[in-house]
């Protein structure tokens, strides 16, 4: 008897165990499953959200001569926004990828969207920002003809202390509550990314040299080259993705050099030469051969005499 009862006992603890087992397999199931269909709407929904980013980046790029800042847009929730930069193809590209805030159980951030690429824009940003608010600027590049739209992702609020005149000048029609000049550290709000020249005292960047010459910005322990206009984008990006950017530009110069190049020897050989084509086909080949910023002077230099012999030309190319 006593047998027969241990019997039905162990056999109704089986029976217990095995139900647990089964039932927290259903419910372990039950949890990946739903967490993986979140996962793949997160997934979803921030790839559509960074298209939309890029969408709306697009058609800002000017076609002034002056910088410009659009208002910025506005986020539904605290996001991070990575960039990526590179250089393969004809004109390289910039590739985007945004990671929300997330409302859902114990995870800080939802998962991140798919990179959305684009050959068109020529961004330059720090690898990873945060905010509801995403700040930024558009400015031309011309050596000496526009090569491209630089635009400057951000943010958070900068702070520009004792800045050079032609920055000042520069900063002053575009600043806002994100951008902000002044002579005094002390005036910096808390907050702010702290910029200063020729010193790094109490500052998070520092901005050395002539602005006609190679300059060095000191930022987050590294060294950035840059020369003339490219301050402002040495300032607001990494240094991996401020050099990348610079070879995609110059890849775009080279391209653009060559054609203006023809078009030299299209109107000398209708009878009004230029003079220009020996000197586009050098920076055509400098800008083609570009490796780092150091050389950014020597494409200067050439840009600014063909733009001197085109502005003398009776048949000026651009």
């Amino acid at each position: 008897m006593f047998l027969k009862m241990n019997k039905k006992a162990l056999e109704m603890s089986f029976a217990w165990i095995f139900a647990i087992i089964a039932g927290a397999a259903i419910i372990f199931i039950a949890v990946y499953i739903a967490t993986t269909i979140v996962n793949i709407g997160e997934y979803e929904i921030n790839t559509k959200t960074t298209q939309a980013i890029v969408n709306l980046l697009d058609p800002l790029q000017t076609s002034s001569e002056q910088g410009k800042t659009p208002e910025p847009l506005t986020l539904t929730k605290e996001t991070r926004i990575y960039t990526f930069c590179s250089t393969s193809g004809n004109f390289g590209e910039n590739r985007i990828q945004i990671q929300e805030k997330s409302s859902f159980g114990k995870k800080d951030w939802t998962e991140k969207s798919g990179d959305i690429g684009t050959i068109s824009q020529y961004i330059f940003a720090d690898d990873e920002i945060q905010g509801k608010k995403l700040y930024f600027f558009i400015m031309p590049y011309k050596m000496p003809f526009k090569v491209a739209d630089i635009m400057i992702l951000y943010t958070k609020p900068y702070c520009f202390v004792n800045p050079t005149r032609n920055i000042e000048e520069f900063i002053e029609p575009l600043s806002s509550n994100s951008l902000n000049v002044t002579d005094r550290l002390s005036q910096c709000s808390d907050d702010s990314i702290k910029v200063c020249f020729e010193t790094n005292s109490g500052c998070d960047i520092a901005v050395y040299g002539a602005e006609d010459e190679i300059g060095i910005v000191k930022k987050s322990g590294k060294q950035i080259s840059y020369q003339g206009d490219l301050v402002y984008a040495a300032i607001f990006s990494s240094k991996e993705n401020y050099e990348c950017g610079i070879k995609r530009i110059m890849m775009r110069l080279s391209y653009l050099s060559e054609l203006y190049e023809k078009k030299a020897s299209f109107v000398s050989i209708n009878g009004c030469n230029t003079g220009l084509v020996n000197d586009l086909s050098l920076l055509k080949t400098l800008a083609y051969n570009f490796k780092n910023p150091n050389e950014l002077n020597a494409i200067k230099f050439k840009a600014d005499e063909i733009d001197n012999k085109n502005d003398d030309a009776i048949c000026q190319l651009y």
